[in-house]
Parts: structure tokens; C-alpha cells; sequence
């Protein structure tokens, strides 16, 4: 017996859907490309297609991503994080980040013009972000490509800071100044110096 038109048509509408389902259950891809990218795209292609094409930022690809999705980043420098932010995936179904030999830099060129010199070979800077202990303690500056820590870790006790008149080169700290704290605020004022 031939199936009827109405009969055929909704052997397709099932098959669609079915379709849709499996689509959906294996997730779908996003891309981020920070040099081609438009946050107002949908980032269903890596590169422009029609009305696909990537978005520009690592936080607009994880607001686009659900449970069984991933999120891949272009092989560029990206000048963000990638936050999580009331997003999660499920048991079977996570949500990926691939970076594809993409670099996250949270780096901060710092502003000869924002230091001064309180005396000879010894700078300091009270404006370089906002920042809180948990901040400070995580804190660190990249001299030629070597991360400097001043002996301090984000986990664990940390060594005290120099003083800035104990500073040798390479070295740097931080004074806090308690007349600038703010009443109900963890945010931390002072001057780095180096």
C-alpha cells in the first residue's frame, strides 16, 4: 500500500524531529575568533558563512553553550578568561572549551606614566587595578619573560613583602595605605613599588 500525502508528510515531520533530537544530544560547536568574530553572530561556523560566522569573545561563546556543546577558541591570542559562569554541563554531557593552541593572556602592559620615582632607582604606582588581598596574593610582575612572585602563593602562607627600601633589582612590593580604605569594602588601596 503507498502512504498518502498527509501520511508522507508526517513520516517527515517525524524524521525531522528525530533528526533535531539526535543533533541536539551530541551537542553543538561554537567558535570564537577574536579577529573575525562578532558577538551579534550566532558562532556556528569558524569562519563567515551567510547569516554564521564566530563570535569575538570567549564569554559570549559559553553564554551561547549548553549541556553536550563545545566551545572552540581560534588559534589567537585572547586578551579575556574563560568564566563558567552559571553555566554547567550534565553527567554524560559537559561543556568543552577547546583552545586549539589558543593563549588566554589576563596581562597588563603597564603605564610608564602611571609610576613615579619617590627615590633614586625605586619606582612606585598607585593606579595599576582594582585589587583586594585575595588579589595581592595571587599578584605577579613578568620581567623578560620570568614571572616574579615575591615568594608569595595563592595557596598556602606566603613569605611577607619587602619593605621598598630593601628592594633590590627585580624585586618589587607592596604597601597598603589604610587611609584610603573604603567602610564595607575589601578593596585595598596602596602603591606597588619596584
Amino acid at each position: 500500500m503507498k502512504p498518502t500525502g498527509a501520511e508522507l508528510l508526517l513520516m517527515r515531520a517525524v524524521l525531522s524531529l528525530l533528526a533535531l533530537a539526535a543533533a541536539s544530544a551530541l551537542g553543538r560547536d561554537f567558535h570564537v575568533d577574536p579577529r573575525l568574530g562578532d558577538d551579534r553572530a550566532n558562532g556556528l561556523a569558524a569562519s563567515i558563512t551567510g547569516t554564521n560566522g564566530p563570535v569575538k569573545t570567549i564569554a559570549r561563546g559559553l553564554k551561547l553553550a549548553g549541556p553536550g556543546d563545545t566551545v572552540h577558541l581560534a588559534p589567537a591570542v585572547f586578551k579575556e578568561s574563560a568564566v563558567f559562569y552559571n553555566r554547567r554541563g550534565e553527567p554524560g554531557r559537559p561543556i568543552t572549551l577547546d583552545g586549539h593552541g589558543a593563549t588566554l593572556d589576563g596581562s597588563e602592559p603597564l603605564d610608564p606614566a602611571q609610576w613615579r620615582e619617590p627615590a633614586p632607582g625605586l619606582f612606585a604606582c598607585t593606579n595599576l587595578l582594582r585589587l583586594d588581598d585575595a588579589v595581592i596574593g595571587r599578584w605577579f610582575f613578568l620581567w623578560n619573560g620570568r614571572m616574579n612572585h615575591m615568594g608569595r602563593t595563592a595557596k598556602g602562607p606566603s613569605a611577607p613583602l619587602k619593605p621598598p627600601g630593601e628592594l633590590r633589582p627585580g624585586e618589587w612590593t607592596f604597601v597598603k595605605d589604610p587611609s584610603r580604605k573604603l567602610p564595607n569594602s575589601l578593596q585595598v588601596f596602596g602603591a606597588f613599588y619596584t
